[in-house]
This record gives structure tokens, sequence and C-alpha cells, in this order.
């Protein structure tokens, strides 16, 4: 099992449009998903970094 895709979309959360990062492997089942407040380049390489440490897991 691995990382096949980070996807980053934009999504409305109450009256605020926030980025979601999730992280698809390759078979298309979502492995982890992030929702900062804010934009945060520091905070996106950690959440890939956890998301590809889950994969490894399993």
């Amino acid at each position: 099992m691995s990382i096949g895709k980070l996807m980053n979309i934009y999504s409305p959360v109450g009256s605020n449009r926030r980025d979601l990062w999730r992280a698809v492997d390759a078979s298309g089942e979502m492995v982890d998903f992030h929702l900062p407040a804010r934009r945060d380049a520091k905070a996106a390489k950690a959440f890939l970094k956890k998301a590809i440490e889950r994969v490894r897991l399993h």
C-alpha cells in the first residue's frame, strides 16, 4: 500500500472556506485528512509525513 495522491480542495466550513487536504492510497481509499484554519507549508509537510507513516503501518 502506498500514497497514490495528495488532494487539496476548498471546502466551506461555517462562513469560511478552508483547504481540505486528503491523502488517498493507490486503490482510491482515503488514508487521512487535514483541515487547517490557514495555509501553512510546515503543517502540510507534517500531514504528508503522518499519512505516509500511517500507510506503512498497514
